[in-house]
């Protein structure tokens, strides 16, 4: 599956305290995953919001995230991060054991072509 468009917008006090909002209005940011294998991703800056954009794609089918699965992302020094991902599976059964979730975050990955 190939996306022709998909992107993510990244909360805007992460991004500035991250201070990824003074990047150029379009750089590069390196993501790497809980195996250490990285992908380059547009990071697209306009005022204080700050997207994923051409790559993100390919790093969500990589990574076999789905929508209802969430992200945690962690600054690892300039344009770079870490990124978490639970599953929707996972969060649920922590739900059950009545386990606090503080954050959430939706992935859609928006156009997708057979």
């Amino acid at each position: 599956m190939a996306f022709t468009l998909c992107h993510m917008n990244l909360p805007i006090g992460f991004s500035r305290k991250c201070s990824l909002e003074r990047t150029r209005p379009m750089s590069i940011v390196t993501l790497t995953n809980m195996e250490g294998d990285s992908w380059d991703i547009r990071l697209i800056c306009r005022g204080s919001q700050v997207s994923l954009s051409q790559g993100w794609g390919n790093f969500v089918v990589d990574n076999g995230i789905e929508e209802g699965d969430t992200c945690i992302f962690r600054f690892a020094g300039p344009c770079k991060l870490q990124v978490y991902t639970i599953g929707k599976a996972e969060i649920q059964q922590c739900l059950s054991l009545d386990f606090l979730v503080l954050s959430y975050c939706e992935i859609f990955p928006l156009y997708a072509t057979a």
